[in-house]
């Protein structure tokens, strides 16, 4: 049986836990940031330019210097900030689901001066999250450890591409009323096509920029959740069916692969948003996994 339920619980392990959630708000606070100053503050410029000449000349030069300090600074930060705390996850989960290190995909764990770091730096908060205690739930009890991996591997990927498919409608549907309502109102105003560009698609430019950018990367980290979503699927039907744990352990090796990289590379979700969802994902998440706990037992008679 699996020793997943006791490893996760362990004080080095919880630790890790709180730094990448700390290394992952972090993240979350410079992209809130982002949003704000290169997503809000176009929009709030852009209609000055339409209804006052004074402000026109300024509006498409500032929105193009902003386009390049998101480009150059903010946004290769966020990514930095989530690499780290992905890795951090990363060991959290080799150790916890007894996998092998990657370190041709993971690079080097970070050190333990640096887990320390960041959980510390998230306790004074944590009363504002969920427990990291139980990460995984005790609904595997039980089961092999081959199987109880896949399940533990499933909770990691499914209900986040179901919240990132959410925010994606939102947003596509912010961007087009956005871009649409101030041409209308421009061209209201008698501007012509040249002027429409220069005075409102230009000064808009780095909200596009930032929402079509994150309305893809949301889209894309949607679709390859999916697609493990179906490996992990298989891998299931494949260990019901008595595959060796040795074949078990090296698909799971790989799935855990695309799983760290999705964590490094995907958009931060507004913390607001996931603890709105939390409750009724976590529920449908750990009625899943009692019901594929008994599924296995059925097939392996245990």
């Amino acid at each position: 049986m699996s020793a997943i339920l006791t490893r996760q619980n362990e004080a080095r392990q919880l630790d890790r836990l709180a730094a990448q959630r700390a290394l992952n708000s972090c993240a979350k606070g410079w992209f809130v940031l982002n949003v704000i100053v290169f997503g809000a503050v176009p929009v709030v410029l852009t209609p000055l330019g339409i209804w006052d000449e004074a402000y026109r000349p300024i509006s498409p030069v500032l929105g193009l210097i902003m386009v390049f300090i998101d480009a150059l600074l903010l946004t290769p930060h966020i990514r930095r900030l989530k690499e780290r705390a992905a890795r951090i996850q990363e060991a959290f989960d080799c150790y916890v689901l007894e996998l092998p290190w990657s370190s041709i995909k993971s690079g080097k764990p970070e050190a333990v001066e640096v887990e320390k770091e960041w959980s510390d730096r998230y306790r004074p908060n944590a009363h504002k999250h969920s427990p990291l205690v139980d990460w995984y739930t005790p609904g595997i009890h039980g089961l092999p450890i081959p199987l109880a991996r896949v399940v533990c591997q499933r909770e990691n990927i499914r209900w986040d591409g179901q919240l990132r498919r959410y925010l994606c409608r939102w947003l596509l549907g912010a961007i087009i009323v956005v871009t649409i309502s101030f041409l209308v109102v421009g061209w209201v105003k008698g501007m012509l096509v040249i002027d429409l560009l220069k005075y409102v698609v230009a000064p808009l430019a780095p909200a596009l920029v930032v929402g079509i950018r994150h309305w893809k990367e949301q889209i894309d980290s949607a679709d390859r959740l999916d697609k493990l979503q179906d490996h992990l699927d298989a891998m299931w039907n494949v260990g019901l069916s008595g595959a060796s744990p040795e074949a078990m352990a090296s698909q799971s090796r790989s799935l855990q692969d695309e799983i760290f990289d999705h964590r490094k590379r995907s958009v931060p979700v507004f913390d607001w948003l996931f603890e709105s969802f939390r409750n009724k994902y976590e529920e449908r998440a750990y009625h899943t996994a009692e019901h594929m706990t008994k599924e296995a037992r059925k097939a392996l008679g245990l």
